[in-house]
C-alpha cells in the first residue's frame, strides 16, 4: 500500500529470487477535507482502501498466494490512539498548521539548536512543530492520547494491533536524535511534551506483525503478515534507486525531494543555511534531504481547465508547453502563496506582474513556466546541496510518478547540465515490496533490492540541450529571487 498526497495504490509484487513483477490492483483518489476552517485527510476512508486492496489481492481470480503487507505514506502527519488502542484523533493536515506551534518554539530553543538536536530544518508543518501547536491550544486528545503514531505505523495498529515507530517515518518529525537514532527525549520534556505518547524506534524490515484474526474473518482473507517497510515513501523510494556514484536523487510526486546519500547524518552551517534536513534511510543511514514544489502546482494550476472527474489529457498539455515560448516568465514555486490549494493561476499571474514579468496568458505558457520554474528550482537545490556536501554532483536519478513527465525530466537535464536518469515510477511500491521480500530473509541488504531492480526494470537517460540558453536563464531565476527579498523588505509583496 502506497499513498501519496493525491492518490494511492495498492500494488502486489510476486518475487522469484531474481527478479520482480508488480501489479497495481486497486487505485483510488485521496483528497483533503475541509471542516470548521481546517483541512483533514479522511484516514477512515483511506484504511479502508486497505481493505478493499486487500481482497482484490485475495480474490481467487488473481491466484496469487499472498503473503504479506507493507505500508508507505507520506511524511510528518501522525495519529493518536488511546490505551485500548482505540483512534482518538489524526488526519489534520500538515499543509494546515498556522505556523503557531513552529514559532514558538524557534522562540523557545532557536532555529539553529533545533536544527542542531535533530539535523530537521524546521518546518511549520513539521510533526514537532503540529504536536506543539496542539499542546499550547489545549488538544483535549493529546491530553488523553497513550501514543502518538505516525501514519504508516498507525494503519499498522489499526490491522495488528501492535504500536511502534519505524525509524524512516520517525526521522521526519523533527524529533529524532539522528546520531543514536532514537526520540531526543530531552528536548520532548523540555517542550512540555507527554513522554509516553513515543514509542519504540525500530528499523524497517526487521519485524513481521501479524493481522488480526477478526480481521481476517471479517474481510475473509487468509492471515498476512504485515511488515513495517521503511513507512516515509520517499525512503521506500529511494532504496529502488539503483544510484550510480555521485549522482543525487530526486523523488517525483506531489513534492519533489531531492537529495543526496551521506554515511551519517550532516549537521552544519551550510547544511542549515540549505535548508536540507538529515532523513532516515532502510539501511539505518542517511539522506540529506530538501523538500520542494512537486507536481502539486501543476496538479492545482490544471484544474481551471479540467474538472477533477475529467482525465487530464496530459500528452496535449505537454505539447502545448513545449510549443509555448521559452523563459517567457518565471516563477518562485517555493512561496507559500504556491503551496496553497485551490486555483493557482490568479496567484501566478500575480506574482508575474509584482515582479515585473509578463503574465502567461494561455495555458501552455502557463504549463511551460511552471516546468521551467521547477527545472530552475532542482539546479538552485543541487548547487546548494553540492556546496554541504563538498563533491560534485555528477547526475540525477529520478523516481516516481513525475518521471513520467518528459518534458520535465528533459528540462531538469538542461537546467543541471547534468544527465538526468529516469527510474521506475513506482518506486516507493517497488522498495515497500522487497523490503517486505528482506524481512522473510529473501534478500539480505539494501544494494540487493537495487540490483533486484536494476534486473526488473528499465531506465531512460535524458542529456542536457542548450546549456547556455539554460544558463542565461538560471541567472534571471536568481536575479528573481532577490528581487522577492526586495519587495519584502520593503512591503511591497
Amino acid at each position: 500500500m502506497d499513498f501519496g498526497g493525491s492518490s494511492g495504490r495498492g500494488v502486489t509484487g510476486v518475487f522469484d529470487g531474481e527478479q520482480l513483477k508488480i501489479q497495481e490492483i486497486h487505485r483510488f483518489p485521496n483528497y483533503i477535507v475541509h471542516l470548521a476552517g481546517e483541512d483533514y485527510w479522511d484516514l477512515l476512508y483511506l484504511y479502508d482502501q486497505i481493505r478493499h486492496a486487500a481482497c482484490k489481492a485475495c480474490s481467487p481470480e488473481k491466484s496469487l498466494e499472498m503473503i504479506s503487507v507493507g505500508i508507505d505514506t507520506w511524511g510528518t502527519d501522525y495519529g493518536l490512539l488511546d490505551a485500548a488502542g482505540k483512534f482518538l484523533y489524526g488526519g489534520h493536515c500538515t499543509r494546515n498548521s498556522k505556523g503557531k506551534g513552529e514559532r514558538e518554539l524557534q522562540k523557545r530553543f532557536g532555529s539553529l539548536e533545533l536544527y542542531r538536536r535533530t539535523g530537521s530544518y524546521s518546518h511549520k508543518g513539521g510533526t514537532f512543530c503540529q504536536l506543539y501547536e496542539q499542546k499550547i491550544s489545549g488538544n483535549i486528545f493529546l491530553a488523553g492520547a497513550d501514543k502518538m503514531l505516525m501514519l504508516p505505523d498507525l494503519f499498522a495498529a489499526f490491522l495488528t494491533g501492535e504500536k511502534g515507530t519505524e525509524y524512516t517515518a520517525a526521522a521526519t518529525t523533527m524529533m529524532l536524535d539522528p546520531v543514536k537514532r532514537d526520540w531526543d527525549r530531552e528536548l520532548l520534556r523540555a517542550a512540555g511534551l507527554p513522554e509516553k505518547i513515543f514509542s519504540e524506534i525500530f528499523l524497517p524490515g526487521t519485524r513481521i506483525y501479524q493481522l488480526l484474526p477478526e480481521l481476517s474473518r471479517m474481510w475473509q482473507i487468509p492471515s498476512l503478515g504485515c511488515v513495517p517497510v521503511a513507512g516515509h515513501d520517499t525512503a521506500s523510494a529511494v532504496s529502488a534507486a539503483p544510484l550510480r556514484r555521485g549522482e543525487a536523487f530526486c523523488s517525483s510526486g506531489t513534492w519533489s525531494l531531492l537529495g543526496i546519500e551521506t554515511e551519517a547524518p550532516l549537521i552544519t552551517e551550510k547544511s542549515f543555511a540549505g535548508h536540507f534536513s538529515n532523513e532516515g534511510m532502510l539501511n539505518g543511514k542517511s539522506r540529506l534531504t530538501r523538500n520542494c514544489m512537486g507536481m502539486w502546482a501543476l496538479q492545482q494550476s490544471l484544474r481551471r481547465w479540467f474538472p477533477e472527474h475529467q482525465k487530464i489529457p496530459w500528452n496535449l498539455v505537454l505539447e502545448e508547453a513545449e510549443k509555448a515560448e521559452a523563459f517567457r516568465s518565471l516563477i518562485n514555486l517555493e512561496q507559500p502563496v504556491f503551496g496553497g490549494t485551490g486555483d493557482l493561476n490568479d496567484r501566478l499571474r500575480d506574482y508575474c506582474i509584482q515582479t515585473g514579468q509578463p503574465k502567461p496568458e494561455t495555458r501552455g505558457q502557463t504549463v511551460r513556466c511552471i516546468l521551467e520554474s521547477m527545472a530552475l528550482g532542482y539546479r538552485l537545490v543541487i548547487d546548494q546541496l553540492q556546496d554541504a556536501v563538498g563533491q560534485r554532483i555528477t547526475g540525477l536519478y529520478i523516481v516516481g510518478g513525475g518521471g513520467k513527465n518528459d518534458l520535465l525530466n528533459q528540462f531538469a537535464a538542461d537546467a543541471l547540465n547534468r544527465p538526468v536518469t529516469v527510474g521506475p515510477a513506482e518506486a516507493a511500491c517497488i522498495g515497500n515490496l522487497l523490503t517486505q521480500a528482506m524481512a522473510f530473509g529473501e534478500l539480505d541488504h539494501m544494494e540487493q533490492i537495487r540490483q533486484v531492480v536494476r534486473r526488473s526494470f528499465g531506465e531512460k537517460i535524458y542529456e542536457p540541450k542548450n546549456p547556455e540558453a539554460w544558463e542565461e536563464a538560471y541567472g534571471r531565476y536568481q536575479d528573481l529571487i532577490k528581487k522577492e527579498q526586495i519587495l519584502w523588505q520593503e512591503k511591497l509583496w
